[in-house]
């Protein structure tokens, strides 16, 4: 009857519902006064409705009551993480694995107070045993992916961002990552296929731009190169860079004009971009810089 009542409130809470939410937890402590599940929910219920003194209170409520079982030490971690407190939330999630380890949401709610702590490898190894219980398991692959690529290892990340998208194709932070991971890693056309797909769904951040830009500038499609950077530096994003490499694009045009309009642009913003001091001075000089020029290695 308690479960009952509790995912009924739990109901209520998602839509927005909060006082016939908050009924029913009480009803729940009435009968259940330890029940540290009921408080924690209280807790962030109370967070939504912006109380954040009557969070505060739920959730110590909920800190003061005796730890016994698995679940038990799992919502006493989730308590801590909600408040950043993560030194102690690692401490509950892995008293609570001890006592089952096959709790996978204990192992997942570890791994992501890890990635906070900015402990990756320990976040992806919580990662790997959550999908060894579930492998379909929400988010454990996309988390995964995430941790890897804050790690620099872009290979790890392509897949686990692939297998993400195979059970959720719609994150747009997947396909977002996926597309620099690529770009890290070279392989630029399935870095466009990505963001050009991003485009396509009408994500407008100018941050897409410029990376489909840069993917684009590697495989030689000017063209697309400097429509992108355009949109990149309307935007203002990475703005510096931009008019550089949109330089580079307009001089394999044999634009040489544009070209040094965007390199006089690109050293007003950042006076330290030698290889624009060096083409400028070139163009300035002795005509058309060399066929190959250099560019600022940044992705």
């Amino acid at each position: 009857m308690q479960t009952h009542i509790l995912t009924g409130g739990n109901i209520l809470f998602e839509k927005n519902n909060y006082e016939e939410a908050l009924a029913d937890y009480e009803q729940v402590l009435s009968s259940s006064p330890q029940n540290i599940r009921v408080f924690y929910y209280m807790g962030n219920l109370y967070l939504a409705k912006k109380d954040k003194a009557s969070s505060e209170k739920a959730f110590e409520q909920g800190l003061n009551i005796p730890l016994v079982s698995a679940i038990d030490y799992f919502y006493n971690g989730q308590i801590y993480y909600t408040q950043k407190d993560y030194v102690s939330a690692i401490d509950s999630f892995t008293k609570a694995i001890e006592r089952n380890p096959l709790l996978v949401d204990a192992h997942f709610m570890r791994g992501n107070t890890n990635a906070n702590l900015k402990l990756y490898d320990k976040s992806i190894s919580d990662y790997q045993y959550v999908l060894i219980i579930n492998i379909e398991y929400k988010n454990a692959y996309y988390n995964l992916a995430n941790a890897y690529y804050n790690l620099n290892n872009y290979n790890q990340a392509i897949t686990n961002y692939s297998n993400a998208l195979n059970q959720t194709p719609d994150i747009f932070d997947a396909y977002y990552r996926r597309g620099i991971s690529y770009i890290k890693t070279n392989d630029y056309r399935s870095a466009i296929r990505d963001f050009t797909k991003l485009v396509a769904d009408n994500y407008q951040d100018a941050s897409i731009y410029y990376w489909l830009a840069c993917a684009s500038i590697a495989v030689n499609d000017n063209d697309k190169a400097i429509e992108n950077y355009t949109q990149s530096i309307r935007q203002r994003y990475n703005i510096a860079e931009s008019y550089y490499y949109r330089a580079v694009a307009y001089y394999r045009q044999d634009n040489w004009s544009k070209a040094l309009t965007d390199l006089n642009e690109a050293l007003r913003l950042d006076s330290t971009n030698h290889n624009a001091t060096n083409i400028r001075t070139k163009i300035n000089s002795d005509g058309p810089a060399p066929a190959h020029l250099p560019m600022i290695v940044m992705f």
